[in-house]
């Protein structure tokens, strides 16, 4: 059996005579990179009702990933 991480989010707000709850959960392999996690979050988040959370996560790690690549290319 290979090692899993979990993860579980959730969100839970109440007002007078309302109480909703949203979950989110994740399971991954343990060797899951950071990245993978934090776009399950952005999806959550968006789910939650912070639309475009995930689109901008998405949009920024992209341009890490180009950024980095561009330095060790450089560095070559």
């Amino acid at each position: 059996m290979e090692d899993k991480q979990y993860y579980h989010f959730k969100k839970s707000s109440s007002r007078p005579s309302v109480s909703t709850t949203t979950e989110h959960f994740y399971v991954c392999e343990d060797d899951a990179m950071w990245h993978d996690v934090m776009r399950q979050f952005a999806a959550f988040l968006d789910t939650c009702g912070y639309v475009g959370v995930y689109e901008n996560v998405d949009l920024m790690l992209e341009d890490y990933w180009n950024r980095k690549a561009s330095r060790k290319a450089f560095e070559e």
